[in-house]
């Protein structure tokens, strides 16, 4: 079995497994077992058309590392935990594989608009300018606003990633494949993009965007105004805390230390 695709399997048998989560009903493997099971050749003769599209879009030869993304298709796990013997008694996590394939291809333009309507905030020119750039091929949670996206540049090839969080965009300096082996590492947990982002990027991309409405979403009980900057850092301590209560087999001292070297930033 390709490595991505067991990886997400292992993945996915492990949080079905934890008795200290809640997997939700609407998580799915799709047909990745199936798909899992498939050589490289066949994997490109499956998804041919994907890849005849990428390569004509971007005008690339797309490389077999990617080939085995495309079989991320229908794939999903969403966790969840009530009544934790912490101040923030409640925690979900997982993911949402997009339309990996068509992300690779070509920026979507619209995504983000959603977020927009609901915000009232309108982006200036070289926001919406980069803005458009961005395809998501990875969400948090239906009805969310944080995305894993690919930043398409004109000649640039592997696209950069960054993390999308409700109109704030953070550059990631990681690949794919430690894109999802930092989701992985981190079991999924909501927003645990910030831990691999560099403090000082954090607190210059946050600037202007409270925790309104984001406030909701990480179920944190913040006056209205607060500079994001304050609820991400609230956020990343209980997150750096609480994983090892719900994953005692797993070492996350890696998390603790980026909480204490973004405070030290602050």
């Amino acid at each position: 079995m390709i490595g991505i695709l067991k990886k997400v399997i292992n993945f996915y048998r492990y949080i079905e497994n934890n008795k200290s989560v809640e997997m939700l009903p609407n998580s799915s493997l799709g047909n990745l077992e199936e798909i899992g099971n498939l050589s490289l050749v066949e994997l490109k003769d499956r998804f041919e058309w994907g890849i005849e599209d990428i390569n004509d879009v971007l005008n690339i030869e797309l490389s077999d590392d990617y080939i085995p993304y495309l079989g991320l298709i229908f794939n999903k796990i969403d966790w969840k935990v009530h009544g934790l013997k912490h101040e923030f008694d409640y925690v979900y996590g997982g993911y949402d594989v997009t339309k990996l394939s068509a992300a690779l291809a070509e920026p979507t333009d619209d995504f983000w608009k959603a977020t927009n309507q609901m915000m009232k905030y309108t982006p200036d020119i070289e926001e919406l300018k980069a803005l458009n750039t961005l395809a998501p091929f990875i969400i948090q949670e239906a009805n969310h606003a944080e995305y894993g996206c690919f930043i398409h540049e004109k000649g640039v090839f592997p696209h950069k990633i960054c993390f999308y969080d409700e109109l704030a965009r953070y550059p990631m300096n990681l690949t794919l494949d430690e894109y999802f082996d930092a989701m992985f590492d981190s079991c999924a947990i909501a927003l645990w993009q910030y831990f691999y982002i560099d403090p000082e990027e954090i607190i210059e991309n946050s600037k202007g965007y409270t925790t309104e409405r984001w406030n909701n979403i990480i179920n944190m009980d913040l006056p209205k105004n607060t500079p994001r900057i304050e609820g991400i850092l609230k956020h990343m301590t209980n997150i750096s805390e609480i994983l090892p209560m719900l994953f005692p087999d797993k070492d996350f001292s890696y998390h603790q230390d980026r909480v204490e070297q973004l405070k030290a930033k602050l």
